[in-house]
């Protein structure tokens, strides 16, 4: 398992992954354009060369937001997610970063665990925040 900045040439990949996952994916141009950012905190996690997990966020010192993370369906369950946004968190720290955001759906049950497990604190709701399928957002956040 490799884990390591995102380069431009993983985008196609990120966006096939998006496209299996997500219900609003988003495009290869989008992907990239935040990989190639100054202020994009892009890292995938690569097995056998391949991209099997990624984090898509950006920083303004010394805050930070993750937009997306996800792991390959065949490859959950082997700690991929833990191990690279520990990786992600670790990296953006040391540049800086003290506070970091996301929003996860009301309904994501082991997503929000997760989050908690790793240090994340419930901080706010956004109703009606996401659709396909509709749902609510739970904000969360972890000061490092």
């Amino acid at each position: 398992m490799e884990i390591r900045r995102a380069i431009p040439g993983d985008a196609a990949e990120i966006a096939r992954m998006e496209a299996n996952i997500f219900g609003d994916p988003w495009s290869e141009k989008d992907i990239a354009s935040y990989i190639t950012s100054d202020f994009g905190a892009c890292y995938t996690a690569l097995e056998g060369g391949e991209v099997v997990g990624y984090i898509i966020g950006q920083k303004i010192p010394p805050e930070a937001e993750i937009y997306r993370i996800a792991v390959r369906e065949d490859k959950r369950r082997n700690h991929i997610g833990n191990l690279l946004l520990t990786y992600a968190l670790d990296t953006e720290l040391e540049k800086g970063i003290y506070v970091v955001y996301l929003e996860v759906r009301s309904r994501n049950q082991a997503a929000r665990e997760f989050y908690r497990y790793l240090g994340f604190n419930e901080v706010g709701y956004r109703d009606n925040y996401y659709s396909n399928p509709k749902d609510d957002a739970v904000v969360m956040m972890i000061r490092q």
